[in-house]
């Protein structure tokens, strides 16, 4: 992660903690449900990246009721994204051979988790 990008997420009041593990655990200011941040954990090596939510945004949706269904991920995996993505079980990851597309991926990812709130919300309760 560059200065600049560190920077820039500082500003926005992102927490950056580098972990023993060699990742990079990025919290977000940005409420996905009750008090419950989105957090990202970004591995970089020379020019590439690997930005996951270890499953985060899903199980805290579950543990509201809320399901990521086969069709919400493939609603959402529709969507123009140039990085980002979710798994089957719903884990956002994006990943990129240009370092330069790190700050586009962590928006994509906010983007995605936030979308899915909106579909799995309305799927949960408009369902019958």
């Amino acid at each position: 992660m560059t200065n600049n990008e560190e920077l820039t997420l500082t500003e926005d009041d992102w927490e950056i903690e580098r972990r023993d593990d060699g990742r990079i655990l990025l919290s977000s200011p940005y409420e996905i449900v009750s008090g419950e941040n989105l957090c990202l954990f970004l591995t970089v090596n020379d020019e590439e990246f690997y930005l996951t939510d270890d499953n985060y945004v899903a199980m805290t949706f579950s543990q509201h009721g809320w399901d990521i269904s086969e069709q919400i991920v493939d609603e959402l995996n529709s969507l123009p994204f140039e990085c980002t993505r979710l798994t089957n079980s719903g884990e956002i990851i994006s990943s990129s051979q240009d370092k330069s597309y790190l700050l586009i991926a962590l928006n994509e990812a906010r983007a995605l988790a936030a979308l899915m709130k909106i579909k799995s919300f309305f799927k949960t309760v408009f369902s019958f």
